[in-house]
């Protein structure tokens, strides 16, 4: 008994220890096994402006205590921690990228920036990148299209695009009739800021080409946008200086063209007792003298100007002017409302175009004319000067009609006027013989 006693007790307690042996290996194998850790990256950043950029950054591995706070720190100096700055986006339970606006910057300043994820007290940081912000310049401004322009007016604007990285204090349109016109030029303040705008044009002078820009302004200077030119509308009335006498006339804007509002009074000699198809001659209705200036003193070549053969009429408008052609008449007719049909026709016209250029109801004989609605409605100032008859050599008709020279001829002898009668509201289209003495009507060339 005691020699097995002596056996199998050794053998009991050297069994015992191998067990604890591996009991304790085993324990400790199990408290010593590595922790799972947060692992953080930073990722692109993007979109970088004056004061503000895109950051991204990605969780790799929330670990065995997960993520209490994550985000981006980051300074003007390397390694930056949470201690700088750093914008917080809260807990996060997945792994997966992340990203947010950095704002605040200062233009032109290296950063260094580092994406953290916290786990309660501990704090783990991705790699370190860096960029730079834009350096404050000029800003950026675009020209609108020019619209509702007028003869002394037009509206322009432009749109800020870009501040440049700072306060856009000044901004509007600026114009000139020079190119590359700046604020030193007329201008508008159409306040500051970033965006559209509109400005006001003023003080334009009618048929002018100005050239135009939009501007902005920041606390570095001044840009400008494209250039866009414009012109103002026409003027529809006026005055012109005939330099060969100093004859003033009116004028005005029918249409596409413009007209002398009077009959035109060049009168380098009086054609008295004669006519002529080929040879100009020039005649005031019931003068029959020589002198010039006698001629002038009469009431007739005050109120209606000189009468011309056709040859004188065709060389009697000064320069810049010239005698209207048929298609010209056509043209004032149908703009004052006459059918194209109508106004190819010959005879009298036009239901009442006679009455919209006739004007002065005391000068004409009473009649169909003076007494229809639309007579004085238009701005021609049509007057019954009447006519030389190349019979006999007289006048006619002064009161009861007025008869004005084509430059277009219907044949060698013969050209065509227009003419406008007190008993009638059309406009008589038809052929004259050249040695007749008719009214001129001078067009701007």
């Amino acid at each position: 008994m005691d020699r097995f006693r002596n056996i199998i007790l050794p053998q009991t307690i050297r069994i015992s220890f191998m067990l604890s042996t591996l009991i304790f290996f085993l324990s400790a194998c199990e408290k010593f096994e590595p922790k799972r850790i947060v692992k953080v990256k930073t990722g692109s950043i993007t979109n970088v402006d004056y004061a503000s950029c895109s950051a991204q950054g990605s969780i790799l591995d929330i670990g065995d205590n997960g993520v209490t706070q994550h985000g981006f720190c980051w300074s003007n100096s390397q390694n930056p921690t949470l201690a700088d700055n750093r914008k917080e986006l809260g807990p996060k339970s997945s792994t997966g990228n992340f990203s947010d606006i950095l704002t605040e910057l200062s233009p032109n300043s290296t950063y260094y920036i580092k994406a953290f994820a916290q786990s309660h007290d501990e704090v783990f940081y991705g790699d370190q990148l860096s960029f730079v912000t834009l350096g404050i310049r000029e800003p950026t401004v675009i020209t609108t299209a020019v619209h509702n322009i007028t003869q002394n007016s037009a509206q322009c604007g432009g749109e800020v695009i870009d501040d440049g990285g700072a306060e856009i204090i000044m901004r509007g349109v600026c114009w000139s009739t020079i190119t590359e016109p700046t604020i030193a030029d007329s201008f508008t303040d159409d306040g500051a800021g970033i965006g559209l705008f509109v400005g006001d044009l003023t003080g334009l002078n009618p048929g002018t080409t100005y050239f135009v820009r939009a501007y902005a302004t920041n606390t570095i200077g001044t840009s400008y946008g494209e250039e866009i030119s414009f012109d103002t509308e026409p003027p529809q009335s006026g005055v012109f200086n005939d330099l060969r006498d100093d004859h003033e006339y009116n004028w005005v804007r029918m249409g596409e063209l413009i007209w002398m509002r009077e009959n035109l009074a060049y009168l380098p000699e009086v054609s008295s007792g004669i006519t002529s198809t080929t040879n100009p001659c020039y005649y005031v209705y019931d003068y029959d003298g020589s002198n010039v200036t006698e001629a002038k003193a009469t009431d007739n070549y005050k109120t209606y100007g000189v009468l011309y053969n056709w040859p004188a009429a065709i060389e009697a408008c000064p320069e810049g002017w010239h005698l209207p052609s048929d298609d010209e008449w056509k043209q004032l007719e149908m703009f004052l409302g006459m059918s194209e049909d109508d106004a190819g026709n010959t005879g009298f016209r036009g239901t009442d175009i006679g009455s919209q250029m006739s004007q002065y109801s005391f000068i004409w004989d009473d009649g169909a004319l003076e007494n229809d609605p639309a007579f004085g409605s238009s701005e021609f100032v049509a007057l019954p000067g009447g006519y030389l008859s190349y019979l006999y050599i007289q006048f006619r008709t002064i009161g009861s009609d007025g008869n004005w020279w084509s430059m277009t001829e219907f044949d060698t002898n013969n050209s065509w006027r227009r003419s406008i009668n007190y008993d009638n509201t059309g406009v008589q289209r038809d052929y004259i013989y050249k040695a007749n003495g008719l009214s001129v009507r001078c067009v701007r060339d």
